[in-house]
């Protein structure tokens, strides 16, 4: 399931909740512009696999749906970038 944090009437982070209180098996992958890392925090408090930013979202979105589906959590947010070392 891909969701945000602001979405009609059910948001991405209660939709998650749900699907975790229902047991429904799925991954859930946050598309989403928060590139705060508070935001990644709450998604993978509540059991999401991806974060992917919509300015990125094509080029990431596909593999964050590949990791999910190989239960690795995917995040392509700036505090992602900010850990990665570079080369």
């Amino acid at each position: 399931m891909i969701v945000d944090f602001s979405m009609p009437e059910l948001g991405g982070l209660e939709a998650a909740r749900e699907l975790k209180k229902r047991h429904i098996p799925g991954c859930v992958i946050f598309l989403t512009v928060h590139e705060d890392a508070s935001f990644v925090e709450e998604a993978r408090a509540v059991g999401a696999m991806g974060y992917v930013l919509k300015s990125s979202a094509d080029r990431d979105l596909v593999p964050a749906i590949r990791e999910a589906l190989e239960g690795r959590f995917f995040d392509s947010s700036v505090a992602a970038a900010r850990k990665k070392p570079i080369s």
